[in-house]
């Protein structure tokens, strides 16, 4: 499945990443990432929830991702793929 969007959003530290942005109904290769959720309105993608995790492909099963979008109406996953540990993806998340 191909990004409908790349988002550009700032993380903690002030610096801007390029995300992009897929479907809520993606499904994901079990790499690690930083991961926002977003409702999509308009043009406009509005963050719900900003995270980071070891496996991209499990992260919308999580509880908590499921709320957002079944409570939030979030409608994409904005992913930002990284290699690097945890402590680097959670300073950008």
């Amino acid at each position: 499945m191909s990004a409908d969007a790349t988002v550009h959003l700032t993380g903690v530290s002030g610096r801007s990443y390029s995300y992009l942005a897929f479907p809520i109904t993606a499904r994901f290769k079990p790499k690690p990432g930083n991961v926002v959720v977003v409702r999509k309105e308009g043009q406009a993608y509005l963050p719900l929830l900003v995270g980071e995790t070891d496996d991209l492909a499990a992260y919308a099963g999580l509880p908590m991702v499921r709320a957002c979008i079944l409570h939030q109406g979030a409608t994409h996953l904005c992913i930002h793929g990284s290699a690097v540990g945890p402590e680097l993806r959670q300073a950008e998340a």
